[in-house]
């Protein structure tokens, strides 16, 4: 893993993920993808100082924790998992809130 140290991007959509594995080594990720896996919760992502883009839709997450501590994060996809987002403090309501604006933009109305 020390050999990715680099990595700024890593995609693991569909790949059966039950949980996210150790990828603390990863310092310059910016953008993790998680989506259409198999995830109950997230966590384990507080050392990823600089992510900034966090997609896991379609898992099956009912908890999301310790990403307050995620300064730099501008968007998260949540969609298709049942949590519940009163439970997020109000940035990552915000940051939520405006991605589902910005998405509904982008679909055309009947």
């Amino acid at each position: 893993m020390e050999s990715l140290s680099n990595l700024e991007c890593l995609n693991l959509m569909y790949n059966q993920i039950t949980s996210i594995p150790n990828l603390n080594e990863l310092k310059n990720l910016i953008n993790l993808d998680l989506g259409w896996n198999k995830i109950k919760t997230i966590d384990n992502l507080e050392s990823f100082a600089k992510l900034r883009c966090l997609s896991c839709e379609y898992n099956n997450i009912s908890k999301i924790s310790n990403l307050s501590s995620l300064k730099n994060l501008k968007l998260i996809n949540i969609e298709g998992n049942p949590i519940d987002i009163r439970k997020f403090n109000k940035e990552l309501k915000k940051i939520i809130k405006e991605n589902y604006k910005e998405k509904e933009k982008l679909v055309p109305s009947a």
